[in-house]
């Protein structure tokens, strides 16, 4: 197996009522050598928190709303829009607006429930975004070069 790098803190809340469990449990990890992702589940409130995270959900929706990183100042190395429900014809245009707003990672699905039909396609658009990474299909097999 891998080595696991990090954990993913789902439904993390940002609204500032819980920011001494989150942060402990987040500067715990981090003193182990993992990195935290915080999902907060909407917009984060809390700068404490936003701050410890390596990264945080800062859009969970079926759209990207008017989720704007760039606009309030905030760093894109931290900043994640996950979009579910969202149909083969909409995702290039949500993936244009994350880039545009300041979002460095990104990830939309048809479904919670498997990888969305466009996830080749979703892929390269990402690996695009890195002049120095393209995509190349080896055996059946999508890998990043």
């Amino acid at each position: 197996g891998s080595d696991l790098r990090g954990v993913f803190f789902d439904d993390a809340g940002h609204t500032g009522q819980h920011t001494d469990a989150i942060l402990e449990a987040t500067s715990y990890a981090q003193a182990l050598g993992l990195e935290v992702v915080h999902n907060p589940g909407a917009w984060s409130e809390d700068a404490v928190l936003f701050d410890a995270a390596n990264a945080t959900v800062l859009r969970e929706s079926s759209d990207p709303g008017d989720a704007n990183p760039l606009a309030a100042g905030l760093p894109a190395e931290k900043s994640v829009m996950l979009l579910h429900s969202v149909a083969s014809s909409a995702w290039r245009d949500y993936f244009d607006q994350a880039r545009s707003r300041g979002f460095k990672y990104f990830y939309a699905a048809d479904t919670w429930s498997s990888c969305p039909t466009y996830l080749e396609e979703q892929l390269a658009a990402i690996a695009s975004t890195h002049p120095t990474r393209r995509l190349s299909k080896e055996s059946g097999s999508v890998i990043l070069v």
